[in-house]
C-alpha cells in the first residue's frame, strides 16, 4: 500500500488511476480507520469464538489474498448464482443467505447488547409506525434518553439506523479511494438523504423545504465491511464507551477498546461466514486455528 502513497498524493482523484490501484487504495483507506481492524486483538469471550474456516477467511480478507482456488473450477454464489470473485467481495454484497440481511442483523444486535444496553440506555429493535402511512421503519434500534439532571426536561428518543456498506462496490469505490473511511461516509449521507425524502414524502413538502421537527432524532450508524465506522458514527460510540466505563468503573480507553472489538469482530466473522456459506465447496487452502 505505501508504495503507492507519492503517486496518490499527486494525483487524488480516483480516475486518474486504475482499477487495481483504486481497491488498494480503498481498502488502505479503511484499514486506518480506528478500530476497523480491531478483531486481531479481540479478547477472548463466547462472541470472538468461530470456526477454523471462518477464521482462516477473516485472515484471508485482512490480507487482501484469495479465500479459495478458482483456477480449476469457476466458482458461482449458490443463492444468486453469480460469479464470485477470489477474494469474497461478493459475499459482502450479495443480498442472498448470511449476505447483507443478516449481517446488518448481526450488527445490530451486537450494538443493541454491546453498546446502548452496556452503557445502561434502553432499546428497542425495529420500532415500526415513526413515519405514520409508510412501510419505512428509521428506528433499527430506538434508544431512550438517559434520565435528565433534577429539573430538565428529558431529550428526545433517538432512532439509529443501522448500516453496512462494502467499500469495493461500484458507488462506494470512489469516496472509499478518496478518503478515510469514505464508503462509511457515503452510507451515512445516503442514510440522511434517504430519511429526508421519506419525511418530505410524508408530510407532502418540496423537496427544498426544511424538514418538520419530529418528536424523536434520527442518527445513521454507518460502517463499511472491513469495519470502519463513519466520524458521525464514532462519535456515538466514544460517547457510549464514557458511559460504559463509569458503569463498570474501568477506563474509558478499555470500555472503549473492548466495544471496538466487539463492532469489528461481528462485521469481519459476518462477511467471512457470508463467504463460506456461498462457495459450493468448501475451498479453504490455508488451515488456521480457530480463535479461543
Amino acid at each position: 500500500m505505501y508504495w503507492e502513497m507519492n503517486s496518490w498524493e499527486r494525483n487524488p482523484r480516483p480516475r486518474d488511476h486504475n482499477a487495481a490501484s483504486i481497491r488498494r487504495r480503498a481498502r488502505y483507506n479503511s484499514l486506518r480507520a480506528p478500530g476497523a481492524a480491531s478483531f486481531l486483538c479481540a479478547h477472548p469471550s463466547l462472541t470472538s469464538r468461530v470456526s477454523s474456516d471462518v477464521w482462516s477467511i477473516m485472515l484471508k480478507r485482512h490480507l487482501d489474498t484469495p479465500v479459495y482456488d478458482d483456477s480449476i473450477i469457476p466458482l458461482l454464489c449458490t443463492h444468486c448464482q453469480r460469479p464470485m470473485d477470489t477474494r469474497g467481495d461478493h459475499a459482502a454484497m450479495c443480498r442472498h443467505g448470511y449476505g447483507v440481511v443478516h449481517r446488518h442483523n448481526i450488527l445490530r444486535n451486537a450494538l443493541a447488547r454491546h453498546a446502548f444496553r452496556a452503557a445502561g440506555l434502553r432499546c428497542d429493535l425495529e420500532v415500526p409506525s415513526l413515519l405514520p402511512g409508510t412501510s419505512h421503519r428509521p428506528a433499527d434500534l430506538l434508544v431512550q434518553p438517559a434520565p435528565p439532571p433534577a429539573g430538565d426536561l428529558p431529550d428526545r428518543p433517538t432512532a439509529y439506523d443501522v448500516t453496512v456498506r462494502s467499500p469495493y462496490q461500484a458507488a462506494a469505490l470512489s469516496p472509499a479511494a478518496q478518503d478515510l473511511a469514505g464508503a462509511a461516509e457515503a452510507a451515512d449521507n445516503a442514510k440522511l438523504r434517504t430519511h429526508a425524502r421519506t419525511v418530505r414524502e410524508v408530510f407532502h413538502l418540496l423537496p427544498n423545504a426544511p424538514l418538520p421537527t419530529l418528536d424523536w432524532h434520527f442518527v445513521p450508524l454507518a460502517f463499511d465491511t472491513l469495519g470502519a465506522p463513519s466520524a458521525r458514527t464514532t462519535g456515538v460510540l466514544e460517547t457510549l464507551s464514557h458511559r460504559i466505563a463509569r458503569r463498570t468503573s474501568t477506563t474509558y480507553g478499555s470500555a472503549k477498546l473492548r466495544l471496538s472489538q466487539r463492532i469489528s469482530f461481528a462485521i469481519w466473522s459476518s462477511v467471512a461466514s457470508a463467504t463460506l456459506a456461498q462457495m459450493p465447496y468448501h475451498d479453504v487452502a490455508l488451515s488456521c486455528p480457530a480463535q479461543v
